[in-house]
């Protein structure tokens, strides 16, 4: 299986459109409209947005076999790609090590995992050599405070490693039955920390981050590929899980059960290759992006959908980021196939 070569493989691009949102009534977010920005235009898989020591806030993504970094506030780039992958950057993730240094994580299909330092661009230490290509990182830290990278791919387990040393942190973690298409961390009630996984082999998986300790049992109910999954907190602050993959779907889980939420999000046409989650005016939103070239956007707390699709980009759409400018401004940041990342404003 491979999601990225559906739609042909990346290519290097650069800063993209901005779009305005108003909001058509109180349960409704209006659609955006404004033309893509003119600049270098960059196919980019994987992308997230974050701050750098200074305060600049920026957008991170993976291009072609390269990374590549923008202001958030301007668009413009900040440097030069980052260079030293053979082969496409389909993962990215920001953290912070030990001494406080903070950097990129991405991950490639020439299973490797490099560092750079988020200030400078500069890389950290020697590429992480993983057993087989790369689809995905996240960056967590265990409860006596490691900080962590969580990597899946091709060999269908989850590897760990040390963001100070990068040194291989215990076995791989295996359960999955075929590739492991996205990782992430959250927390249960309890304060376990965890990783929960996505496959190709239809299921999500939770991992005890401490341990590397598998927790439930596999979640089942998506008919196709788990492409994505995403943990945030509901009302009151309960755990969920979402999840969206090759049926179409959105789907929602309590973090704490395994069970269900509710019925599918159903609304896009082709497989859902993107999520995110976040506060838009006021309310915990599930952002979804896909196949179908457009965004959706869903409240977390009653699977509702919010108005109408936003339309833009015209190719399947990769990645999605929510975050905030300097001026306080909430964005949502996607990327796709054709060539564009784009910003819309919605505050």
């Amino acid at each position: 299986m491979s999601v990225g070569p559906a739609y042909g493989t990346s290519q290097p691009i650069g800063p993209k459109s901005v779009g305005v949102l108003g909001v058509a009534h109180a349960s409704e977010v209006a659609p955006p409209n404004g033309k893509p920005l003119s600049g270098i235009r960059v196919r980019a898989a994987a992308l997230t947005v974050g701050e750098r020591s200074d305060g600049t806030r920026v957008i991170v993504a993976g291009a072609g076999d390269t990374v590549r970094i923008w202001s958030l506030d301007t668009g413009k780039p900040l440097w030069a790609s980052l260079k030293g992958h053979d082969l496409d950057v389909v993962a990215v993730a920001l953290g912070r090590r030990t001494d406080g240094t903070r950097v990129i994580v991405s991950g490639s299909w020439d299973a490797t995992i490099r560092i750079w330092d988020l200030d400078t661009g500069k890389p950290i230490g020697r590429p992480l050599s993983a057993p087989a290509d790369i689809w995905t990182v996240a960056v967590g830290q265990r409860s006596d405070g490691t900080p962590v990278i969580i990597s899946g791919g091709e060999d269908k387990a989850i590897h760990l490693w040390s963001l100070d040393t990068g040194e291989p942190l215990g076995k791989p973690l295996k359960g999955h039955k075929d590739q492991v298409l996205k990782v992430v961390v959250g927390q249960r009630r309890d304060g376990t920390r965890v990783i929960a996984s996505a496959s190709y082999d239809k299921t999500i998986r939770i991992w005890d981050l401490d341990t590397g300790k598998p927790v439930g049992r596999p979640m089942k109910g998506h008919t196709g590929e788990v492409l994505e999954v995403a943990i945030s907190k509901r009302r009151g602050g309960a755990g969920v899980i979402v999840s969206a993959g090759g049926d179409n779907t959105v789907r929602r889980w309590d973090l704490e059960s395994g069970r269900p939420l509710g019925r599918p999000l159903v609304g896009h046409s082709d497989l859902v290759l993107a999520l995110a989650i976040g506060e838009v005016r006021g309310r915990t939103t599930i952002i979804s992006a896909g196949g179908d070239k457009v965004l959706r956007l869903w409240d977390l707390n009653t699977g509702r959908s919010l108005g109408r699709p936003w339309k833009g980009h015209t190719e399947p759409v990769w990645a999605v980021a929510i975050g905030q400018r300097t001026d306080g401004a909430k964005v949502i940041v996607s990327s796709g196939y054709d060539a564009s990342v784009r910003i819309w404003r919605f505050e």
